[in-house]
């Protein structure tokens, strides 16, 4: 199916691992012009030159030093005119009431904030022009969280604004959209406590009636579709990419 990206303008954050990584060469397969965001300089530069992409730009998003407009904001505008974002970066940060308060605002910062100056800066240029394709990726944990988590929190936080900006420019020519996932096979999980082959066989045994962790790839197919022509009556909408797992139990 062609999708009809052949020609528009992408930018991707955390472009360059797991998810990211899988959603950035979906886009490149569909002829889209790319500029990638991600905090490792050395790895964005071979994944922009794997996919041809027309700009690299580093971000450290995960700093508490974070400037939201200074490198946010200066990402999408080195990019020029984007046509599509995909708001992709994000990290898990489990939390108390004990965690420091710059914890609490770096993963705000992270999760929740850079996303929504990027939107803020291009959103003008995609109403102007008539088309624009926003689509935000976060954890189905904030649906039922299990636990004290100031990354899951932001994430709610972003599912939200998607949900009221989707309202405010739907006569726009633009779609806002969230890709919700599940315990998929990417770094990240890798990262974390999913990682020992017991561990896995027990979340998949109880959560998963598919029987199996998710692909990166098989989430970066719901994000290329809700970045494209295809779907251009799909918005305010929140895609889940889980398997079928309980959001209770997740």
């Amino acid at each position: 199916m062609d999708l009809g990206l052949r020609g528009r303008r992408a930018l991707v954050s955390g472009a360059t691992q797991g998810i990211g990584r899988a959603v950035t060469d979906a886009l490149a397969a569909e002829g889209t012009d790319l500029f990638l965001v991600a905090r490792d300089a050395e790895r964005l530069a071979l994944t922009a030159k794997q996919v041809r992409a027309e700009f690299g730009v580093r971000c450290d998003w995960h700093s508490a030093d974070f400037s939201v407009p200074g490198e946010a904001g200066a990402a999408a505008e080195v990019c020029g005119p984007v046509d599509v974002v995909v708001n992709n970066a994000g990290r898990s940060h489990p939390a108390t009431l004990e965690t420091e308060a710059g914890e609490w605002a770096a993963s705000q910062q992270l999760n929740f904030l850079s996303h929504l100056e990027v939107i803020r800066t291009v959103l003008p240029g995609m109403r102007e022009r008539g088309w624009g394709r926003i689509v935000n990726v976060t954890g189905a944990a904030y649906r039922a969280p299990l636990q004290l988590n100031s990354g899951t929190i932001a994430k709610y936080g972003l599912v939200n604004a998607a949900k009221n900006l989707a309202r405010e420019v739907a006569q726009s020519g633009v779609t806002v959209n969230t890709v919700t996932v599940g315990f998929i096979d990417s770094h990240q999980m890798g990262s974390i406590h999913y990682a020992e082959a017991e561990h896995r066989q027990q979340i998949v045994d109880r959560l998963i009636p598919m029987g199996r962790f998710g692909l990166p790839r098989e989430v970066a197919a719901a994000a290329a579709f809700l970045a494209s022509d295809r779907a251009s009556y799909v918005t305010g909408s929140t895609v889940t990419v889980d398997g079928g797992a309980d959001p209770t139990l997740l």
